[in-house]
């Protein structure tokens, strides 16, 4: 009797196994093909994902095929953009400088009896870009420069009156060939060497040479304003290596803006700069030409040192001229310090010119200190600069020794 209870016993606990693992099995199969299908919910996801991101790129590229632009966080700068053109490439920059002055010297554009005035000092709009990747182009205007004229009197009376060009608001028009693209051959010993054909700068002072955008003080030197910053239509070579960039053209003589020449005569012009470490450059300049009907002299030279590194700053130029039989001469010595690193900057300059070497007591001093606040590079910022001007033989109703104030508001793009 037993043995059938033990029996009967091990046959139900058979059964039971039996039918438990059925019933696991069952389980297992249903849990696999639930992630089976949760698999593919996920793979419909980020194939939706990817066509939603494929979508706003699209999106992006029609608003900026209609001009327009994502919006901007609070403090952050756009990006440089080009413009559509038909064939090329365009890009457009432009510097828009306003001034308010206390001049009673009227050496910065103030008129008699009206010494404190605001000034529309700059308005430069310029078009550059490529035909191809070897030829390109530049137009520059300044709506901002005031036209003059020309007059021609008999007797007292005008005869004839004609636009000086020299105000007219075309500054530069030139096309550029980049002959190391052109020969890449060349690149050994040529490695960005370029070719400027038309009006444009000639390569005279440093800071004359350089972007009006990028100056440390309100206005140029002395002789940045009287031999540098000048134009004239010619042909400029230019080259830069590791530790020398040069400069070397040949121009109408005269600096004529917008008009041919006025003798068979050429002005030479160069700058050669040395490089010896990064934050240090050395550099020379010259200039050999003639002007006029009469072809008297008008030579430069001079050298020039710039060095900044971190927050100190420091800039050098002297510069001699001949203008038929006038010789005149600067210079000046620039320290600057940023109070606060590439935002509050500490600019001061002494600056001496003889407008003629023969002549005595009609030297020019001028001693300037100025605060430059800078919200976002040269591209937004705001300079304020007090400077006292003596001059040994000022003009008629202005004193020797007179304080000016210039204050400028820039944008630059």
């Amino acid at each position: 009797m037993k043995k059938l209870m033990l029996m009967a016993v091990a046959s139900g606990m058979f059964l039971a196994g039996a039918s438990v693992v059925p019933a696991q099995q069952s389980s297992v199969e249903d849990r696999l093909k639930a992630l089976e299908q949760q698999a593919q919910e996920n793979k419909g996801l980020k194939e939706r994902v990817k066509k939603l991101e494929d979508e706003n790129e699209a999106l992006k590229k029609q608003v900026a095929d209609l001009g327009g632009a994502p919006a901007l966080k609070p403090g952050e700068v756009p990006k440089d953009a080009g413009v559509k053109v038909g064939v090329g490439n365009l890009k457009l920059d432009g510097l828009m400088q306003v001034w308010f002055m206390h001049d009673p010297t009227r050496t910065f554009g103030a008129k008699a009896n009206a010494e404190n005035t605001f000034r529309l000092r700059r308005g430069e709009i310029k078009l550059s870009g490529d035909i191809m990747p070897d030829i390109g182009f530049d137009i520059m205007i300044d709506p901002a420069k005031l036209l003059s004229v020309n007059q021609q009197t008999s007797a007292g009376v005008v005869t004839n009156v004609s636009v000086n060009q020299n105000s007219a608001i075309l500054q530069d028009l030139d096309v550029r060939l980049r002959f190391t693209k052109m020969f890449p051959e060349i690149a050994g010993f040529a490695p960005n060497l370029e070719a400027i054909i038309g009006q444009q700068k000639t390569p005279i002072t440093e800071e004359g040479y350089r972007s009006s955008a990028k100056l440390d003080l309100v206005e140029r030197s002395q002789i940045g304003r009287t031999f540098g910053d000048r134009r004239s239509t010619g042909l400029l070579l230019k080259d830069s290596y590791q530790y020398v960039d040069y400069y070397v053209g040949v121009f109408n003589d005269g600096f004529l803006l917008n008009d041919v020449d006025n003798n068979n005569a050429k002005t030479f012009a160069g700058h050669l700069v040395l490089k010896p470490l990064p934050d240090w450059r050395v550099g020379a300049f010259g200039q050999a030409g003639d002007t006029g009907a009469s072809n008297a002299d008008q030579d430069r030279w001079g050298f020039d040192t710039q060095y900044e590194r971190d927050r100190i700053s420091f800039k050098a130029e002297y510069a001699h001229g001949r203008d038929g039989t006038v010789n005149s001469q600067g210079f000046y010595l620039q320290p600057g310090y940023y109070l606060i690193k590439d935002k509050l900057q500490l600019v001061g300059r002494y600056d001496w010119f003889d407008p003629n070497n023969d002549t005595s007591h009609n030297e020019i001093q001028e001693i300037s200190g100025a605060l430059n606040w800078y919200f976002y590079k040269h591209n937004a910022k705001f300079q304020f600069e007090y400077m006292c001007r003596i001059n040994q033989a000022p003009p008629a109703g202005v004193h020797e020794n007179e304080d000016v104030l210039l204050m400028n508001l820039q944008t630059a793009f």
